[in-house]
C-alpha cells in the first residue's frame, strides 16, 4: 500500500503513518492497482528524425588547439558534410584568428 507522508511526522523524524487508501498519483501512474506496478518497457534507444547540418550554426574550434588539429577538424568534417565547413571557425580566443599588433 502506498502511503501518504504527514509532512509534520517527516519533520519530526517519525515514520509516515498509513491511510486507508493510496494517493492518486499513485492510482493514475499504476492503472489502478498501486500492488500489482510493473514498471513500462523501454526501448533500449530513441532514435529522433531530425538534421544536425540544419540546426547546426557553427563548430568553434579550440584556441588551444594548434594548425594540425584544426586542419584534421575541417578534413574531418568535408569528409562528413561538405557544407558545414563554411561554419567552423577558430576560437575568439585563438591567437591565429587575429592579424599580429605590431
Amino acid at each position: 500500500m502506498i502511503l501518504n507522508e504527514n509532512p509534520i511526522a517527516v519533520e519530526l523524524g517519525q515514520p509516515p503513518e498509513p491511510r486507508g487508501r493510496p494517493s492518486l498519483l499513485a492510482v493514475a501512474l499504476t492503472s489502478g492497482d498501486p500492488n500489482e506496478a510493473t514498471p513500462p518497457e523501454l526501448p533500449e534507444h530513441i532514435f529522433l528524425d531530425w538534421s544536425p547540418a540544419v540546426v547546426i550554426e557553427r563548430i568553434t574550434v579550440s584556441p588551444y588547439a594548434d594548425e594540425a588539429y584544426e586542419k584534421r577538424v575541417r578534413d574531418e568534417i568535408e569528409s562528413i558534410d561538405s557544407s558545414l565547413v563554411d561554419r567552423l571557425e577558430l576560437s575568439v580566443l585563438s591567437e591565429r584568428r587575429y592579424a599580429p599588433q605590431f
